[in-house]
Formats: structure tokens, C-alpha cells, sequence
């Protein structure tokens, strides 16, 4: 799913799936950063999830992706850094609400 704001300026996009490789988390973290390789300004790996934050160009991007026994998501917030302070509290609310359902 992809949710853009009024002004097509900030979006929201969120996926997942079935775990289908042996792919570690920390595997993944790993090759993310690298992909962005300087870029990365925050970046947390924990057990079942991590969290990184880059700029691209004036855009803020924060991704938060999580793996449970079987299943995978993840979510993308990106906005104009000229924006920040109206959207770093909602990226916080986000981040925190978003996780696997408990079984």
C-alpha cells in the first residue's frame, strides 16, 4: 500500500509476505546499509526488526523492517527535509504502531 499526502510531497508505503530464503535479518540490515552507504543517519538492528534513516537529495527516508518466524514487513516514510518537524512526530507514532500481529 502507498499513501501519499495532499501535496504528493510526503508518502507512506507499506508491504510484506511469506519468508521464502534463509535471509537473516541482520543479513539484510547489512546489505541496506551498504546500499546507502554514506547516506545512513540512524540505524538500529535489533532481534526481530531494524530501523534506518538517510537522505536522498531534500528527502528524509525512514524504513522500519521486521521478520517473524515465517513472515516479513516493512514500512517507508519519506518526506522533504524542509518538513522534518511536522513529520518526525508522526514517523515516531508510525514506527511504534507498526509491528506483526502477537499469535
Amino acid at each position: 500500500i502507498i499513501l501519499v499526502d495532499a501535496t504528493g510531497e510526503a508518502r507512506l508505503r507499506a508491504s510484506g509476505g511469506n519468508r521464502i530464503d534463509d535471509t537473516t535479518l541482520k543479513r539484510r540490515f547489512e546489505a541496506k546499509r551498504k546500499e546507502l552507504g554514506g547516506a545512513v543517519a540512524y540505524s538500529h538492528l535489533d532481534k526481530t526488526f531494524y530501523v534506518l534513516s538517510w537522505m536522498e537529495e531534500e528527502e528524509i527516508h525512514y524504513l522500519k523492517v521486521i521478520f517473524g518466524p515465517s513472515v516479513w514487513c516493512d514500512m517507508e516514510l519519506s518526506y522533504p527535509a524542509a518538513r522534518k518537524k511536522e513529520f518526525d512526530p508522526i514517523v515516531t507514532r508510525s514506527a511504534n504502531g507498526f509491528s506483526l500481529p502477537k499469535r
